[in-house]
């Protein structure tokens, strides 16, 4: 936990991270990280069960130019925190939000109204997504492929 903190305290220009997987990261090392971090435009936690919805609502306050984001298989989050991640992080090219079963179509329809420019949306496992969300992305994110 310590390692993680100490690289958002000591890299504040860091631009790129890569967790994904990391099953032991806690929460707070996470959130540590991305709160030290404005400069940050992508990051990848997939997989990483103690993540929550705190993190990642810091990560939408404290990183405006974020433009990647995989959180799939994070099952802690809920619809809330990727409101406040569409609305504070409205630059998103590429979101990962696949086997987050928590997930509903506010989330998704935050997303669409929020993230115009995604060009890569990953809803894969969104069991509780229905057509309606889709189609909210499908009418404002003309930009997907």
């Amino acid at each position: 936990e310590a390692g993680i903190q100490n690289i958002g305290i000591q890299c504040r220009n860091l631009k790129s991270v890569w967790l994904g997987g990391c099953e032991r990261l806690t929460d707070k090392s996470v959130r540590t990280l991305v709160s030290q971090c404005p400069h940050l435009e992508s990051l990848e936690i997939h997989a990483c069960a103690d993540v929550s919805d705190e993190t990642v609502t810091v990560l939408a306050e404290s990183c405006p130019k974020l433009s990647h984001l995989d959180v799939s298989s994070c099952s802690r989050l809920t619809n809330q925190c990727i409101e406040d991640l569409a609305r504070g992080c409205s630059s998103l090219q590429s979101l990962n939000i696949s086997a987050c079963d928590g997930l509903t179509d506010g989330a998704v329809q935050a997303v669409a109204e929020h993230c115009t420019s995604l060009t890569s949306l990953d809803l894969k496992w969104c069991s509780s997504c229905t057509n309606a969300a889709i189609q909210a992305v499908a009418n404002t994110c003309a930009q997907l492929q």
